[in-house]
């Protein structure tokens, strides 16, 4: 995933103080064990680019991203992670990604999972995001 793409995520992510409440902490890749294991660390999200390929027509082409955001949380609920999924959607949901020398074509969502691992909760969700370079 390109600097100007994880920027146009967090960006989105920042400037909805509702998903900030629920997501206190989004990470790249991985998230840092060391503020993890401290308390009061959960819930947070980890961006995890899955996929990239290039679509190509006549006189245009467009890449089409696979990102997953992974949410996780150690509630002994799920009310919790429920909440912040659904913030989550509320933002990211056909949302419009502003990344720097592309134009944003679609962001929807292709896949949402909810998983019990350990004494964790996890919540997947996949999206699309199909931008196109400009020129």
């Amino acid at each position: 995933m390109n600097k100007y793409i994880w920027k146009g995520i967090l960006d989105k992510y920042k400037a909805s103080a509702t998903l900030k409440a629920a997501i206190p902490r989004m990470y790249l890749i991985e998230a840092p064990q060391e503020k993890i294991e401290q308390r009061g660390a959960y819930p947070y999200c980890v961006v995890i680019p899955i996929a990239s390929d290039k679509e190509y027509t006549f006189t245009e082409a467009a890449d089409n991203l696979q990102v997953q955001f992974s949410i996780y949380d150690d509630d002994d609920t799920v009310a919790t992670i429920n909440d912040a999924a659904d913030k989550l959607k509320a933002v990211f949901d056909f949302a419009s990604i502003t990344v720097t020398g592309y134009n944003h074509i679609c962001m929807q969502q292709e896949y949402s999972e909810l998983m019990h691992e350990d004494k964790y909760w996890h919540q997947v969700v996949v999206y699309d995001l199909i931008i196109q370079k400009t020129r």
